[in-house]
């Protein structure tokens, strides 16, 4: 099956609880609900409320060393680890992270049944965790974090998911991006293939700020545009320019244009190079909420 095949055999999520559970700033385990940050200004170094950052981290200096201009990009295969993990032994599983300065932000899944995963994202500096969160999709869809960026002044995130399931899912925070829900421009609904998406992330908090789902539209080129499926999109990459996201992806039949409908394939024709690893391309604005160029191998 060549890259733009349909795949239609992917697992949805299993029966795994609703498991959420997060590192406070104070290193204290917890449940949260809804947003978790606090009223008062934040300690860039430690997450905490700034008048009680001393008192947590006292041996710490004040601020995160951030380079401005230290782009990152890290897109791997999804990684497992879990919550009281140490920095050294989540490292050791070679999974997606990026460094900004004294911080590492490790991004990957925990198994919560045999059948069902979730995502989490810690954040350490100099090894002491900062923040840990895991509730950014507790359903039953099978998700997973594959990837992180640093444009210099802003983290990205990248998941996965099997499909929208009750509860606490990524359209929480997808409502104002470019394709704000699993379905968003597949007129035919969904199907359970895997896709992404894309959240901008708050670096002292690991609160997401914005996303958008990244997804294919399965054109069944029938007369009607109405039984067009959602089908699956992997990022594998991720580049920035004048404050824009540049995705690198490979999209199976068949990849969208800026207006969220399907390209036409032309075989031999299209915008990207037939010699890239990847074989779509979506540039997005910086807050993820359009589209604003897109292009790919076969089709136009």
């Amino acid at each position: 099956m060549n890259s733009w095949g349909q795949n239609r055999n992917l697992r949805r999520g299993g029966t795994g609880g609703d498991f959420n559970q997060d590192w406070d700033h104070f290193g204290r385990l917890g449940r949260r609900s809804g947003t978790d940050a606090p009223d008062r200004p934040l300690d860039p170094l430690t997450g905490a409320p700034q008048e009680e950052a001393a008192a947590i981290a006292p041996d710490l200096p004040r601020s995160v060393n951030v380079p401005r201009n230290g782009v990152q990009s890290s897109v791997k295969n999804a990684v497992t680890f879990g919550i009281n993990d140490s920095e050294a032994a989540i490292a050791a599983k070679n999974g997606p992270k990026v460094t900004i300065g004294t911080t590492t932000v490790y991004i990957g899944y925990r198994q919560v049944t045999s059948a069902n995963k979730d995502p989490i994202l810690v954040s350490f500096n100099n090894g002491v965790r900062r923040w840990v969160r895991t509730n950014y999709e507790t359903t039953n869809d099978d998700g997973t974090g594959t990837g992180l960026a640093w444009d210099g002044s802003n983290l990205y995130a990248v998941f996965t998911s099997t499909g929208t399931q009750p509860g606490n899912g990524y359209s929480r925070f997808t409502g104002s991006g470019w394709l704000r829900g699993y379905t968003d421009g597949s007129p035919g609904g969904g199907g359970g293939s895997r896709v992404s998406i894309l959240a901008k992330v708050d670096l002292a908090t690991g609160n997401i700020q914005n996303a958008t789902y990244l997804t294919a539209r399965n054109d069944r080129r029938t007369v009607s545009v109405a039984d067009d499926r959602t089908n699956s999109l992997t990022v594998k990459g991720l580049r920035f320019s004048g404050g824009n996201v540049i995705v690198q992806a490979d999209s199976t039949y068949a990849p969208r244009r800026p207006d969220k409908t399907s390209m036409t394939q032309r075989v031999g024709g299209g915008a990207l190079s037939a010699n890239s690893s990847y074989n779509y391309e979506v540039v997005l604005a910086g807050n993820l909420g359009s589209a604003l160029s897109t292009k790919a191998k076969d089709f136009v």
